[in-house]
């Protein structure tokens, strides 16, 4: 295997455990992108979650689908950030 097929197989193994279900079904489907350590860490501590395209979250209904249907566990919330537990796994939903 050389190096490019190495990496390839990294990053998809790495980009597979993340809770992209769970994040869309938070955000009603509006589209995301994920960044920060999950991609380099062995164990991600969380998922940083950005709005794509220049859009904003809806902070309520993250709340709403995060503590309802899903029962989550609401963690923390600052002027920029919620950060939720589903189920098990760590998301921040950044503003910016």
């Amino acid at each position: 295997m050389n190096i490019k097929e190495t990496l390839e197989k990294l990053v998809t193994n790495r980009a597979k455990r993340i809770p992209a279900w769970d994040i869309a079904f938070i955000l009603d489907n509006d589209d995301f992108r994920v960044a920060g350590g999950c991609f380099m860490d062995e164990v991600p501590n969380d998922y940083d979650v950005y709005p794509a395209f220049g859009k904003s979250f809806n902070t309520d209904r993250i709340r709403k689908n995060t503590m309802g249907s899903l029962k989550g566990e609401g963690i923390s919330e600052t002027k920029n950030t919620i950060t939720a537990k589903v189920p098990g796994k760590v998301s921040q939903f950044c503003s910016s």
